[in-house]
């Protein structure tokens, strides 16, 4: 199990494929533990993760989202850095995701979500995920094989979502067809549409709305 510690989490494309030996090597060395290739605090204790959750005055999203590939873009000073956050929100990765999103904004912009959450709108999505499901499992059935996260995961999670927040039948398929496979490693060298699929779909967005 020690020579998983020697492996990089952020670069090392086989460890997202069977993650748990990497996280039983780091939570044998505690709850809360510093991994040696960049400097990234990790939490695996219950507790502990439970009280970043739920203090996001003391946690920042977008610093453990972001911050964790590339470091602070900023030099912190003093105990509270809250600001600065702000200030350089827009400058760490993936930073335009909902996820990153800390405080007042990511409480506003959550009750906006919410709303799409009624029983009739997701008994309505349960049509088309049951469906949609279907059309996946059919198309790498007659194969035989399947790599799970690109021919089911990725596309059933993005599709659904899309259905839900009412991005119409006949778009869908354009939409699934900028997808792109998902990132292996979050190696610098690897392409923007690749490191962050998102990007991918702004302008299909855009263009809809």
């Amino acid at each position: 199990m020690n020579n998983m510690l020697e492996r990089d989490y952020f670069t090392d494309p086989a460890i997202p494929q069977d993650p748990l030996p990497w996280i039983e090597a780091m939570r044998a060395l505690g709850p809360v533990t510093r991994e040696k290739f960049h400097n990234t605090l990790v939490v695996t204790g219950y507790d502990e993760t439970m009280d970043v959750y739920t203090h996001p005055e003391t946690f920042s999203n977008v610093a453990a989202v972001g911050g964790s590939l590339g470091g602070l873009p900023f030099e912190p000073e003093g105990d509270d850095i809250s600001s600065q956050i702000a200030a350089n929100h827009h400058k760490f990765p993936f930073s335009e995701h909902f996820i990153t999103l800390d405080g007042e904004e990511h409480r506003i912009q959550r009750g906006l979500m919410t709303r799409l959450l009624t029983f009739k709108r997701l008994k309505a999505n349960e049509a088309f995920t049951n469906a949609f499901a279907s059309r996946l499992i059919d198309g790498f059935a007659k194969r035989g094989s399947c790599e799970f996260i690109g021919d089911f995961a990725q596309p059933f999670s993005t599709m659904v979502i899309a259905d839900l927040l009412g991005v119409p039948e006949t778009q869908l398929e354009r939409l699934r067809e900028q997808m792109v496979p998902p990132p292996g490693s979050l190696d610098a060298d690897v392409p923007e549409n690749v490191a962050n699929p998102w990007a991918n779909f702004e302008k299909f967005f855009a263009d809809l709305l």
